[in-house]
């Protein structure tokens, strides 16, 4: 026979103990993700160097392995959020509970008095809602969508992937497919007329330019319309970032240049 509780199950939060909650949190894994993004950024790159026959497979193992990851990230933001969302909670209901003292011991130890639980509160908590960052043009996640089509013609037009319904999961079993829109992208910049070495693409209007041809074409201007025909819009030079995608296109480019000539070159030989 068990004999009445010497204490209670749970007590309100302590003013002394303020600093010590609010020091709970969740670990954030930022900064190891950002690591990995890097170490994944550079297999890519590795991958596409070697020009193996199985790249393309390479890359979709590889896009697995990210996927994966990014969603361990999501479950961290979800946590972080969870915990963040918690601790509101729990200290508005503990702040409803009167202060323990000598007086109430006993009706908190016999249940007349009770104060929350935090790790009912947790158990209980419906999952927030949490999404990744969008990182436009220079997301690793966006690489890995589009490799497949960009390996197979580096020219070809992609849509907007940030537009709802125009995403292709990584998963190439899934049925949302990336649609691919007709026409052809130069891998010459529109400046220089020569194929480009530094892409760098506008955060205004999102035309593409090499870095030579736009530094350039600013020297000696704070700003300027765009050098794109009919674009209109005014840009500095802050406004340019690194063009992965880009990048990428003409990187693939070379590939398929080199593999051509080789093969003509074993060709001849057979000849």
């Amino acid at each position: 026979m068990s004999g009445a509780r010497t204490a209670p199950e749970f007590l309100p939060l302590h003013p002394q103990s303020n600093r010590q909650f609010h020091e709970l949190h969740a670990a954030d894994l930022s900064a190891d993700l950002q690591r990995c993004d890097k170490e994944f950024n550079e297999s890519l790159e590795q991958i596409i160097d070697c020009a193996d026959p199985n790249t393309n497979d390479l890359v979709q193992t590889l896009s697995k392995t990210y996927e994966r990851m990014n969603q361990e990230r999501l479950a961290n933001a979800k946590l972080i959020k969870k915990i963040d969302i918690l601790k509101k909670d729990y200290k508005l209901e503990s702040d409803k509970c009167e202060p323990i003292s000598l007086e109430n011991w006993d009706s908190y130890c016999n249940g007349e008095r009770r104060a929350p639980s935090l790790v009912d509160m947790f158990t209980k908590m419906k999952e927030p809602r949490a999404t990744l960052p969008q990182e436009g043009n220079t997301s690793t996640i966006k690489l890995f969508k589009i490799f497949p089509y960009l390996w197979e013609d580096p020219t070809c037009v992609l849509p907007d992937l940030t537009k709802s319904g125009n995403e292709k999961r990584s998963n190439p079993d899934d049925d949302d497919e990336l649609q691919i829109e007709g026409g052809t992208i130069e891998l010459v910049c529109p400046i220089t007329c020569k194929p480009y070495e530094n892409p760098l693409i506008s955060t205004k209007c999102g035309h593409v330019f090499d870095k030579e041809g736009i530094v350039n074409y600013l020297r000696g201007h704070s700003s300027r319309d765009c050098p794109q025909g009919a674009c209109g819009k005014i840009v500095t030079l802050r406004d340019f970032v690194p063009d992965k995608v880009m990048a990428l296109r003409c990187k693939i480019a070379k590939i398929h240049k080199q593999r051509e000539i080789h093969n003509k070159e074993e060709n001849l030989d057979t000849l």
